[in-house]
């Protein structure tokens, strides 16, 4: 058996500087990476890459589906790898929603439409495949303003809903591809009929919970 939670992260190319895993009960730190990682406390599993240079598409292999990876644990914590953990990843499970997901707020949007706005015209990713996925949403009449979770921090219980999810959430992005997952996380939950809690405290690049760095 795996730990009852595991705090994850993916790290293609070594592209962050994965900081040092703090050491608390009860709790297992796993990066997958095709680069040697030797950050303490982190246990490395190596990894290929899959979609030739497209590392975000690599690390949302992992990202999305923990149950395909991780399946003994009862909490799945992702955090990017740019992220350290500074409390006891228990202190988030009490914002769980009833269907087991958390995650913080955008700190800068509440809409989906906006938000693939945002990342066409800061060169984020490829126009053509937002569009396309956008035009999927407004056909099965996805709301606006429905809000928007950052996915640098995501917290899911280990249940066959989130599992549906999880795999719900893994084939849009294959569908689309335009490989930003916070695109398709929350029609995710949209479709499932499922809720997500909010994290509290505003955003993970200041909460007192957690370091940050800049890519």
């Amino acid at each position: 058996m795996g730990a009852e939670i595991v705090v994850y992260t993916a790290n293609m190319g070594g592209y962050d500087v994965l900081q040092p895993a703090l050491p608390f009960d009860g709790v297992e730190y796993v990066v997958y990476s095709d680069v040697e990682q030797t950050a303490d406390g982190w246990r490395w599993v190596p990894t290929e890459r899959l979609f030739a240079k497209i590392g975000k598409a690599d690390s949302s292999v992992y990202k999305t589906r923990p149950h395909r990876w991780l399946p003994d644990a009862d909490v799945w914590v992702w955090i990017d790898a740019n992220v350290q953990l500074l409390v006891h990843p228990d202190r988030l499970l009490a914002f769980l929603s009833a269907d087991g997901v958390a995650a913080f707020p955008h700190y800068l949007r509440e809409c989906v439409y906006d938000e693939a706005v945002a990342v066409v015209a800061e060169g984020r990713a490829d126009a053509g495949r937002v569009d396309d996925e956008m035009k999927w949403l407004r056909a099965v009449n996805y709301p606006e303003n429905h809000g928007l979770a950052e996915t640098g921090v995501l917290v899911r219980r280990n249940t066959a809903e989130v599992c549906n999810l999880n795999d719900y959430w893994w084939n849009c992005l294959m569908i689309f591809q335009s490989w930003r997952d916070q695109l398709a996380f929350n029609p995710s939950l949209w479709v499932q009929r499922m809720e997500w809690g909010r994290l509290p405290g505003g955003n993970v690049r200041s909460h007192p919970w957690f370091g940050y760095r800049a890519h």
